[in-house]
């Protein structure tokens, strides 16, 4: 499998094969399972199988992984934010654009970065 990046709140796919068709993939973010929903929606078609999460929150940033009996893949999902903060003065006006992301350092440590886009200021 690929490492992903998406922006929040948008879709992400995962795909994984396997040698026979009637071979089970089960699917996992940080070693919990992820069961067939509104959010992860499960499909195979012959060898091929997906894991769609709709609807991609900041803090779904982790590892996804595809598991056959003892065989296993693993990709790393980065999820980015974008923000804007507005600033107001006496005699201007700034609007700061960022975006956040959650970056997976290993298994148990989740780091959110922030990183600023561009500075848009205005005088009055």
């Amino acid at each position: 499998m690929d490492d992903k990046t998406c922006t929040e709140y948008d879709d992400v796919e995962f795909t994984c094969e396997v040698n026979k068709p009637d071979k089970t993939v089960t699917w996992y973010r940080d070693d919990v399972q992820l069961k067939p929903s509104d959010k992860y929606q499960i499909t195979e078609e012959n060898v091929t199988h997906t894991l769609k999460i709709n609807n991609v929150p900041l803090e779904e940033s982790g590892e996804i992984s595809a598991c056959v009996g003892d065989d296993r893949t693993s990709a790393k999902l980065t999820v980015k934010g974008s923000y804007v903060c507005i600033c107001i003065r006496s005699h201007s006006l700034s609007i700061i654009l960022f975006y956040s992301f959650y970056f997976l350092i290993d298994m148990h440590v989740l780091v959110k970065f922030l990183v600023l886009i561009k500075v848009i200021r205005f005088f009055l």
